[in-house]
């Protein structure tokens, strides 16, 4: 059970960022009071410390000087201060530095009986006090509380052996640089690396720590560059992005791979901080520590790269985007971003580790492809989504899309894995220097607008940038902002999309679809509005007015076919608020109409975050005579397992899989979800049938109903009607 509550290896990145972030701030020179308050914010931001509070302890009096303290609690600043002067065992707290207990119930405990019971009360499992001197008789305190058990072990507890370490030195480096105008006195005797450099990076001071771990005298490297111990190990980038920061006047951490006067390299982790003398001049301190090899390779390689494919990761692109086109004006290039085609399906339907395998095979063909080309970097952005980065041939710079085109057409899309072998599709955004931008940063959101339309209108593979898209991103905005007013009477109307029996093609019923018709923008597309009402939080009183508009308005013109029944989109956002479902219940009750020929159509989204509330939800909506359906299945992350454990009556097919059903796996599919649906007793409604063969096959394998442009496209009121 305590495997389960270990923080996990993305939460000990965390935790260094926020450690260094700490660092950082105590050579703001501030009071020690205020450097406390900054460790108590920045390590607040850590989810899994549910309490921390910060002092001063006295050891001369024996007092503990609350500074700070979490509010998640009902405590009382007095109340804690109390607590932790007459509930903790002072005198252990003298003979050591850190203390751990990850079990309140041990007996060789720094708390009290007392104490411990308010700590149990407030379901503490673990906690952590660590102490550093500031002098002979003060010492910070900081304490951290989770409610994990066995929180604070192995390389969790490390990681804090090493702050208290580290911590210690700096205190003693600010408390001597607070006392005295000599900025290295505190430095001489240390075991810390301390370089001062001017201005302009020549070194004025080093520390013999310096001196010692790289094997120069002190002579050797006054007035020279800090380039000197430069191992060429690290991109260009790295150092491009620190002057960037330092010169900004912004703090920079990092780890530098470093090269002695023997050429051997050695590892330091550096904080550089500009700082400006009394004379108005600027001086960067770089104070680091020298840290483990090993660890600091994997820190490098995660902060630089992705660790899966071992692309590049976005940081770098960004950088070398602007690094090549600041020394190349005169070229021109693409900025590509490349995302793989229904890469969720497989997600689905085979492991993650099999889908790994897939992104693997996938960046080496990129790989294979692109890196022969002339001035080209390719990474990983993000899940299944790929930049690349050209410079495209001056031949062909009068038409670089007809070359972009050819030069994707002969990538290798397929992908053999195990036995398996994957034709695989993408959609690309492309933006072209400096046709459509002048800058890296401009030129990368250009190609992101440029694939979010590819994925969106999902016609064609590659996107090129249009100045259509700025304005459309534009509108969408000016969409968002007038959600704030909108009214449903007034701007928006519904069609209905019939769908039919597969066998003798007989309307069976009903999709219930809303349009918007706005004054100033006209007609604007469902896939434009719904995401940004979800955004905006405005979905749930949309929902709720295109209910009572539809049965307001459409009930005696609709019911008069009594076989025809009527199915309503709920999003994942009203589903999962158990009051607006309640409230949508009484509407239906209220209606006096014959509930059982309304069915609700829910996405596998809808109840993946919690079962059990979606278990229920949907019991409620069966108990008043209502049908449930599972739209899109297929495409979410949940199992076919979950459709036994739901009372739902109807599973719509996803799209995707009738569009590729001539691929033998979307066969597979399909096929075992129309076995599996009735054995157990559910009906099956295909979307998306667009062609005559699709619905050929679909008769072939007994779907029980289908709905697409092929048999009609939604409809408004007065066609309907016409048609009983």
């Amino acid at each position: 059970m305590h495997n389960e509550t270990f923080p996990k290896p993305y939460s000990l990145k965390e935790i260094e960022t926020i450690l260094d972030k700490i660092y950082e701030c105590i050579f703001q020179f501030k009071s020690i009071e205020e450097i406390l308050k900054d460790i108590h914010m920045h390590l607040n931001t850590y989810n899994d410390f549910v309490f921390i509070w910060t002092a001063i302890f006295n050891k001369n009096l024996s007092f503990i000087k609350l500074i700070s303290f979490s509010d998640n609690f009902d405590f009382h600043f007095n109340q804690i201060e109390y607590y932790l002067n007459h509930h903790i065992d002072i005198e252990k707290l003298k003979q050591t530095f850190i203390y751990v207990n990850n079990n309140l119930e041990e007996t060789n405990n720094y708390f009290s009986s007392n104490f411990k019971k308010i700590l149990k009360q407030n379901q503490i499992e673990s906690y952590l006090i660590l102490r550093t001197p500031i002098n002979n008789q003060e010492s910070i305190l900081i304490g951290l509380c989770t409610q994990k058990p066995d929180y604070f072990i192995n390389a969790f507890y490390d990681r804090f052996y090493s702050f208290q370490r580290n911590l210690s030195i700096l205190m003693k480096f600010f408390e001597n640089y607070k006392h005295s105008f000599n900025l290295f006195s505190a430095i001489e005797l240390g075991k810390i690396w301390l370089m001062i450099t001017d201005e302009n990076g020549t070194i004025e001071y080093v520390s013999p720590y310096v001196c010692k771990i790289s094997g120069y005298n002190s002579i050797e490297l006054i007035g020279k560059k800090p380039n000197i111990f430069k191992s060429d190990v690290q991109p260009h980038i790295l150092y491009k992005t620190l002057w960037d920061k330092i010169k900004e006047h912004q703090p920079f951490t990092s780890v530098f791979v470093n090269k002695n006067k023997q050429g051997e390299l050695f590892f330091i982790k550096q904080f550089i901080i500009p700082i400006e003398t009394y004379d108005n001049k600027t001086k960067f301190i770089s104070i680091g520590f020298e840290t483990d090899q090993d660890k600091t390779l994997e820190t490098l390689q995660i902060e630089f790269f992705d660790p899966l494919t071992n692309l590049p990761n976005e940081s770098i692109f960004l950088n070398y985007l602007t690094n090549f086109i600041n020394n190349n004006r005169d070229k021109a290039f693409a900025c590509i971003l490349l995302d793989i085609q229904n890469f969720t399906d497989l997600n689905v339907f085979f492991d993650k580790d099999f889908a790994n395998l897939i992104l693997k095979e996938f960046s080496k063909n990129l790989m294979n492809h692109f890196n022969k080309k002339q001035n080209s970097i390719i990474s990983r952005i993000r899940s299944d989504e790929f930049g690349i980065f050209i410079q495209i041939p001056d031949e062909h710079q009068e038409n670089p899309q007809h070359w972009l085109q050819e030069v994707f057409h002969h990538l290798n899309k397929k992908a053999k894995i195990q036995h398996f072998e994957f034709y695989l599709n993408f959609h690309c955004g492309v933006s072209i220097y400096p046709k459509d931008a002048k800058n890296a940063k401009s030129l990368y959101q250009l190609a992101q607008l440029s694939l979010k339309k590819c994925k969106i209108e999902n016609i064609k593979n590659i996107e090129f940038y249009q100045k259509s898209l700025e304005e459309k991103s534009k509108f969408s905005l000016l969409i968002q902002q007038k959600h704030n007013y909108f009214n449903f009477e007034k701007e928006f109307y519904l069609v209905f999309q019939p769908y039919y029996n597969v066998q003798d093609l007989k309307i069976s019923g009903y999709e219930v679809l809303s349009r918007w018709n706005d004054k100033e923008y006209g007609n604007i597309s469902p896939t434009q509005f719904i995401p940004l009402l979800e955004k905006s939080g405005l979905i749930k009183s949309f929902e709720i007015s295109l209910i009572k508009h539809f049965i307001k308005n459409y009930k005696e013109k609709l019911f008069i076919e009594k076989d025809r029944t009527f199915s309503i989109n709920l999003s994942t956002i009203s589903f999962n608020d158990t009051y607006l479902v309640d409230q949508i219940l009484k509407i239906f009750l209220d209606s006096q109409l014959d509930l059982s020929r309304f069915t609700i159509e829910l996405t596998e989204s809808s109840y993946i975050e919690s079962f059990e509330y979606a278990k229920n939800a949907i019991k409620k909506i069966k108990e008043i005579g209502l049908k449930i359906s599972i739209d899109d299945f297929g495409t979410g992350y949940s199992s076919l397992r979950y459709i036994m454990d739901l009372d739902v009556d109807y599973i719509k097919i996803d799209k995707i899989f009738i569009q590729n059903y001539q691929e033998k796996k979307s066969i597979t599919i399909i096929e075992t979800i129309c076995n599996l649906s009735k054995q157990l007793g559910l009906k099956i409604i295909a979307e998306g049938i667009e062609t005559q063969e699709q619905l050929e096959f679909l008769r072939k394998i007994r779907i029980d109903y289908c709905q697409g442009f092929l048999l009609s496209k939604p409809l408004p009121i007065e066609e309907i009607i016409n048609s009983f």
